[in-house]
């Protein structure tokens, strides 16, 4: 009868750590305790409170957060969808001065190219396959309008003239 659970009584040790008494009566877990005082301590105190009550808190939506990203997803369209209804006049004006006139193409170029690359490290999806096709597309869309930015140039060399197919002379 002795070997059943007794919830109510705690258990008893089956084994002395030390039979001798020779050790160190602070019990050691091979970390050293931690100053309460120290900065750092209080605030890891304090972010470990804040996430257990973040964790409490939000476990009723938990199952329903695939469905509230959707939705925000969807709002966010409809909400750029009527931005651009609303603001036609400033989205038509942003087309016709910077879009249109190809100010900086290169630079526009380049900087969307090194953040396409560094989006591919940065997630560490730069060896999955689809995500690499669908990057290297949307680098070949970039390299389509670098080189109609470089034959739309007027002159490479300001001030020198150059001769084209249409200049000649038969």
């Amino acid at each position: 009868m002795s070997s059943r659970i007794n919830i109510a009584r705690p258990q008893q040790p089956s084994f002395n750590t030390d039979p001798h008494g020779l050790s160190n009566s602070r019990s050691s877990t091979g970390y050293r305790a931690a100053n309460p005082d120290d900065p750092v301590e209080k605030l890891k105190a304090y972010s470990q409170l804040v996430e257990d009550n973040i964790e409490i808190y939000s476990q009723p939506l938990k199952p329903h957060l695939p469905a509230i990203g959707r939705f925000l997803i969807v709002v966010t369209f409809l909400e750029d969808a009527l931005r651009i209804v609303t603001q036609w006049g400033d989205q038509i004006w942003y087309l016709q001065h910077a879009v249109i006139l190809k100010r900086y193409t290169e630079f526009a170029i380049a900087g969307l190219l090194s953040v396409v690359i560094i989006q591919g490290f940065g997630y560490g999806l730069i060896f999955d396959l689809n995500f690499f096709l669908r990057n290297l597309s949307v680098i070949g869309g970039l390299f389509m309008v670098f080189s109609d930015s470089m034959v739309s140039r007027k002159s490479p060399f300001a001030g020198l003239p150059t001769i084209s197919e249409t200049d000649r002379k038969k």
